[in-house]
């Protein structure tokens, strides 16, 4: 990346990426150099204000538009520009369409080069021969100062003149004209080694030329030309031409290190995910063209996130990079092989049976069995759970073959590790996989669309002495694309599973408290806000939730938060500590789902919390069934030795209030006491 930065200021052509609008995204420094702007006033811009031209500018913007839709991946084009001071140069622009999967364009890259010293000589070589000579001798400073080679032939492909840089490109030592001077062009080096001989049976019909091509110098420099040719005419005859030669060597290795950039892994050196879904996109297409099968193979190294946990990310990073030659060196010749991402990487096993892919997946593990991965002193032995996915003629696009294979790979993992496991498409288990990956890519465009919402389903009191005025418990909702609400068991366990709940947790708590901010009549109502397992364990998460309090101005007594049994048992003690802290700041916590753990009282002896919420699984049935009712008496006792308060869940009807009241549970919750109602409107 470094290397690609001294480039980027080192190179004279402006560099520059629009998106699909013609917005800039990205200049080069050298737009100072050129133009007298700075990058602060062009990113964000349209190019074309600069344009000299209205119609120059329509032009541009109408490239902008079409490249997407044109099979040319590139168009260049000449135009007058502005610079700051108002005064005009001539550039040359070149626009690259950058292609993702399934051949959808979305940026434009391109290149803008002064061409202003170039224009001079043009308009120098007229077709009057006698014209010329004048302008030769008039200008002939110019020619010798241009930064561009510069060669003149006569009529008969003869050397007559070539400048002080075209000697240098050449590696002829300044003053030795005798080396190129009266020599037949077709024998000069960048003539014969870049190709050009071809070109100049159209200069003698009096057409002009542009040419590029790689070169290499007497002395061995290598280079890569672009050639203008101008023919000379006298009397309506070919009198001969000049040619304008420019180094354009460093646009053309910067060309190649964006490509390789924007198609390698930086760290690992193998093919990214974006070329990868390219090729795959390719072999969909000859699958449904020509009935050939191949196979994806998507695999995960299983042991990746202790190496991550216990040495740190260097560590990580160092095993991917070792590894990656072993991933390599198993491939079959054709075969492509890809970082994902993370610890994820995939092979196109192209013109493959599931058997045989299975027979190379069995030798891929065999070989990864057989590294042993040293850091720290410490030995680590890697797996990897492999999940594969055929590419037939019924393959529908990208996502759904990668979502196919990565559902495999899932499963494969869930099966022990180290596991090979195939995909089919009735198959149950990975039907529920598919749709967690579905749920996910959901999940995350409601997030970007900020389409949560945040309900409120009210909380009874039921007893004269509960200390606490609770007004409900704060829900979160999901507005679909066709406005219907998603309720959270359609997509929490997706959000846990791709730990993606503190994400949604912190939206919860920011919609929440945006509106009590804003309405402030809600007495002193407390409002209870679940949190998640990830959200207690999460570095700064309380730090968070305090700012939050000052940012809203909502007093924290006012806000109650709701943990759950499973959430606190994975690591009790920072769940303690991330307890205290909030207590600390104002809040009351309850433990949710009191009684579903194994380890209930065992745990509520250590946490610090203020009321207890009965699992719901105990009230469901209380009426007819003896034993939940057992249970319920020995959680309030249990409570009120602890001076703890209890809120009973699930309440359907009157005489469940009646039973409960009647045994001592303090605030009541269900849809027989009150639905959730959207929060806006308490």
């Amino acid at each position: 990346m470094n290397e690609i930065k001294q480039i980027l200021f080192s190179i004279s052509d402006v560099l520059f990426q629009t998106d699909e609008s013609g917005k800039i995204l990205y200049i080069s420094p050298s737009i100072e150099n050129i133009f007298g702007f700075s990058k602060k006033d062009i990113i964000g811009s349209d190019l074309s204000t600069i344009f000299y031209k209205e119609n120059d500018q329509t032009e541009y913007n109408d490239w902008i538009q079409k490249l997407g839709a044109i099979k040319k991946n590139h168009i260049s084009f000449e135009v007058k520009m502005k610079k700051k001071d108002q005064s005009l140069v001539w550039v040359k622009i070149n626009l690259y369409k950058d292609q993702i999967k399934d051949n959808e364009t979305k940026n434009i890259c391109g290149t803008i080069q002064d061409i202003s010293q170039t224009k001079k000589l043009e308009d120098m070589l007229s077709s009057s021969l006698d014209r010329f000579k004048i302008l030769f001798e008039e200008h002939f400073s110019i020619l010798e100062n241009s930064p561009s080679g510069i060669i003149k032939i006569n009529n008969k492909m003869i050397v007559t003149y070539l400048n002080p840089a075209l000697k240098e490109i050449l590696g002829i030592a300044p003053g030795s004209d005798s080396e190129a001077l009266g020599f037949d062009i077709t024998r000069l080096p960048p003539v014969i080694n870049a190709g050009f001989v071809p070109s100049l049976e159209k200069i003698a019909q009096k057409q002009r030329i542009k040419v590029e091509g790689p070169f290499e110098s007497l002395y061995g420099k290598k280079s890569y030309l672009l050639v203008n040719g101008v023919p000379l005419v006298e009397n309506d005859k070919f009198a001969g031409a000049v040619f304008v030669i420019e180094d354009i060597t460093q646009i053309k290795e910067l060309a190649l290190t964006l490509k390789y950039q924007a198609s390698h892994d930086s760290l690992t050196r193998l093919m990214n995910r974006r070329e990868f879904e390219r090729l795959l996109y390719q072999t969909i297409l000859d699958a449904k063209k020509n009935m050939n099968t191949h196979v994806l193979c998507y695999m995960d190294l299983d042991q990746f996130k202790i190496v991550n946990d216990t040495c740190g990310h260097v560590a990580g990073d160092l095993l991917l990079q070792q590894i990656s030659p072993i991933l390599t060196e198993t491939l079959n010749p054709g075969d492509h092989l890809a970082r994902l991402g993370g610890d994820e990487f995939g092979v196109i096993l192209h013109n493959c049976t599931m058997k045989q892919a299975r027979e190379f997946s069995i030798k891929l593990q065999k070989s990864i069995s057989r590294f042993n991965f040293y850091y720290n002193n410490q030995l680590f032995k890697i797996g990897t759970s492999i999940g594969l996915a055929s590419i037939d003629s019924n393959t529908a696009n990208i996502a759904e073959i990668l979502n196919s294979a990565d559902s495999a790979c899932y499963h494969a993992k869930e099966k022990g590790r180290n596991k090979i496991y195939e995909f089919h498409e009735n198959d149950s288990a990975l039907k529920v996989q598919r749709t967690h990956t579905e749920w996910f890519n959901n999940i995350n465009q409601v997030i970007d669309s900020d389409r949560f919402t945040v309900y409120i389903q009210p909380i009874q009191q039921l007893s004269k002495n509960a200390k606490f005025n609770f007004a409900g418990e704060v829900l979160v909702r999901i507005i679909n694309n066709n406005a219907h609400l998603i309720t959270p068991d359609s997509f929490i366990p997706t959000a846990e599973r791709y730990q993606l709940m503190s994400k949604i947790d912190k939206i919860v708590i920011e919609k929440a408290f945006s509106i009590l901010h804003n309405q402030k009549n809600y007495g002193r109502s407390i409002f209870t806000i679940n949190l998640s397992a990830q959200s207690i364990s999460e570095d700064g998460f309380s730090d968070f939730i305090i700012k939050c309090f000052q940012k809203y101005s909502v007093p924290a007594e006012f806000i109650c938060f709701e943990i759950t049994e499973s959430a606190v048992i994975t690591n009790i003690t920072s769940a303690i500590q991330f307890i205290k802290k909030l207590k600390e700041n104002g809040s009351i916590f309850a433990l949710d789902d009191f009684g579903s753990g194994i380890s209930s009282l065992t745990n509520l002896k250590k946490l610090p919390v203020d009321v207890l919420k009965v699992s719901g699984e105990f009230i469901k049935n209380i009426l007819n069934n003896e034993i939940d009712q057992v249970m319920l008496k020995s959680i309030i006792e249990i409570s009120r030795a602890m001076n703890l308060y209890t809120i009973a869940e699930f309440i359907e009807n009157q005489n469940v209030i009646d039973m409960v009241t009647r045994m001592g549970v303090d605030y009541g919750q269900g849809n027989y006491i009150g639905a959730p109602v959207p929060m806006k409107g308490i």
